[in-house]
């Protein structure tokens, strides 16, 4: 097959917003296209009724950046009826989009000057050389540990590549077909393993400060860091680079069960689990992330088990689902904390000390769907509500918005909502 495909992009902010004078963060605008050419074959063998593979091929050429060749291959073998091994070996690439190539904004990151944190004048040992050099005075404390940095596009990112591969097997028991309990029961499982290269991030720029300060001279770690009147750092820039490698593995776990159908309806069971075993990113320079499973750090987090439950109920044109979302436990480092506080230990001169346990947690979710709602076909009505229960997250002590991850974890309030689709 062939595929030609284009892609435009126009994002245009408010004026206010585009010259720094809204509350909102300051944002450009960006008008930009691209176009795609893409040629691809596909082959399955059948070698035996019970064992085939597949592979792929795909050439792609991008007005950005050029072209790439990507490529799969993989086995299905049953042995049984009721077992089937799987397995699949690919690589693969992403290419920039319109924003990581041309956006521009700003964010408050939080950061801590090793030249004078807030609360303790002057710099922090190891960091005095590195300090003086930035023209920092001995006795500075930092001002505000949220710093107005500049992050955005960079029209020179190459696409992330990745070499992925997973093996796993189903079990679809026939003893529970078509049952008065059962109508269809199945288990997977899987392994993964992925392996991201030129990675696409902005670089973690409290490592990036750190290093500039330690560096004690002008480096490339410290292009982005300049001082003003007293010290304080002038807003830094983070743009967008295809930083190193990122590796991630783990399991997945999945299980499905449909019961039969009644004269009160149908009900379904499902769980997925996914256990993350290791998550890595070094950049090009070598250095790792902070950014390590179970540990919170830059407003995120990676369970090490993340779980979601959906209970289902079907008649006729009703639909209702009951879905539990379960979130492993993770900590986070007390000396990263914004301010002292008693969730973490302090020190004799009261630094924070320790870790700060995020504790496991559970939002339950509700739906009720009407399918040709009123009488009239392909009308739909839903109406339900997410963390139905109020589940508040757990306490963020590192955190910069109100005390807890926004980005792992719900809001910590009850959210009702109601949808009315038509399809013709």
């Amino acid at each position: 097959g062939y595929e030609h495909r284009r892609y435009q992009g126009d994002f245009n902010p408010d004026p206010l917003r585009q010259d720094g004078e809204s509350q909102d963060s300051f944002a450009s605008p960006v008008s930009a296209s691209y176009n795609v050419d893409e040629g691809y074959a596909e082959l399955q063998v059948p070698w035996a009724k019970t064992f085939s593979t597949d592979f792929a091929l795909r050439y792609s050429n991008y007005s950005t950046f050029g072209s790439a060749t990507t490529g799969k291959a993989g086995f299905r073998w049953q042995p049984v009826e009721d077992f089937v091994f799987r397995g699949t070996y690919s690589q693969g690439f992403r290419a920039p989009n319109l924003g990581e190539l041309y956006g521009l904004t700003q964010f408050g990151a939080t950061l801590v000057d090793h030249c004078g944190s807030t609360g303790h004048p002057g710099p922090a040992p190891g960091f005095e050389a590195g300090c003086a050099a930035q023209g920092a005075p001995p006795n500075f404390e930092q001002a505000n540990t949220q710093i107005t940095t500049f992050t955005g596009g960079n029209p020179n990112l190459d696409p992330e590549k990745s070499d992925n591969y997973n093996i796993g097997a189903v079990w679809s028991p026939s003893w529970a077909d078509n049952l008065s309990w059962s109508s269809k029961l199945d288990f997977e499982v899987d392994y993964y393993n992925y392996k991201v290269k030129d990675a696409i991030q902005a670089p973690d720029i409290q490592a990036v400060l750190d290093a500039c300060l330690l560096a004690a001279k002008t480096t490339d770690e410290c292009s982005g860091f300049t001082r003003g009147a007293g010290g304080n750092l002038n807003p830094p820039t983070d743009f967008l680079a295809n930083l190193g490698t990122i590796k991630t593995n783990g399991f997945d776990l999945k299980s499905n069960w449909v019961g039969p159908q009644t004269s009160w309806g149908q009900l379904s069971a499902s769980l997925q689990s996914t256990r993350t075993i290791g998550y890595k990113a070094t950049d090009a320079d070598g250095n790792t992330s902070n950014r390590k499973v179970g540990i919170e750090v830059n407003d995120s987090a990676i369970p090490a088990w993340q779980t979601n439950l959906q209970l289902g109920w079907k008649l006729g044109d009703w639909d209702a689902s009951w879905n539990v979302r379960y979130i492993g436990a993770v900590k986070e480092a007390c000396a990263n904390a914004i301010a002292p506080t008693t969730y973490c230990a302090q020190d004799a001169d009261g630094n924070n000390i320790g870790y700060h346990k995020l504790k496991a947690t559970t939002f339950n979710d509700v739906q009720l769907a009407w399918n040709d709602s009123f009488g009239l076909k392909g009308l739909k009505l839903t109406v339900g509500a997410n963390n139905v229960f109020s589940q508040s997250p757990p306490v963020c002590v590192t955190c910069s918005l109100n005390g807890y991850d926004a980005g792992t974890y719900d809001l910590p309030f009850r959210f009702w909502y109601a949808e009315l689709n038509y399809k013709f």
